[in-house]
């Protein structure tokens, strides 16, 4: 056992529960505790999980607690990620002059008021899963002029809004 790896266990047993000891003893006898650098580490190494919660960002991705055991280079140790949210990237009116588009799995949503671009820029938005949308009536009506079941529906097809109602 190398020195390091016998102080990330000692680290991992201060902070652990009864349960999480009884993990770590047991990782130990297999050999599944250590994990080399940028690499996730087993849960154990980490201890008990953070009660960070999770929120949506503004490009529609998750922030806060990603529920990963990472390791961290620069100490040798591991612990919990928690993700910050990504700056924001404007898309489409005037904020786009050149006609950038958004990356790969984003599309470009606009407030109402914004009006497909046409009254004020949008922002890159993660284009949601398909079985991530609610099974809810409430037609809108997409700036390519099809309706949609709802706004997520919408988004699923890479779609901003235009307005609420059927087009």
């Amino acid at each position: 056992m190398t020195v390091s790896r016998a102080r990330r266990l000692i680290r991992a047993f201060r902070s652990c529960s009864r349960m999480c000891a009884l993990v770590l003893a047991l990782s130990l006898l297999v050999g599944t505790l250590g994990c080399a650098d940028d690499e996730p580490c087993a849960p154990a190494e980490c201890g008990p999980m953070l009660p960070e919660p999770t929120f949506p960002c503004e490009d529609g991705s998750i922030g806060g607690d990603t529920r990963r055991c990472l390791r961290d280079v620069a100490s040798d140790s591991c612990g919990w990620e928690l993700r910050e949210c990504p700056p924001v990237r404007p898309c489409g009116g005037s904020a786009d002059p050149a006609g950038v588009t958004c990356p790969a799995k984003f599309f470009c949503a606009f407030t109402l008021e914004a009006m497909c671009g046409s009254a004020g820029p949008g922002v890159c938005h993660v284009i949601p899963e398909s079985d991530g949308c609610a099974f809810i009536s409430s037609p809108v009506c997409g700036c390519d002029g099809i309706t949609y079941d709802n706004g997520c529906e919408a988004g699923v097809a890479g779609v901003a809004v235009l307005h609420r109602g059927n087009c």
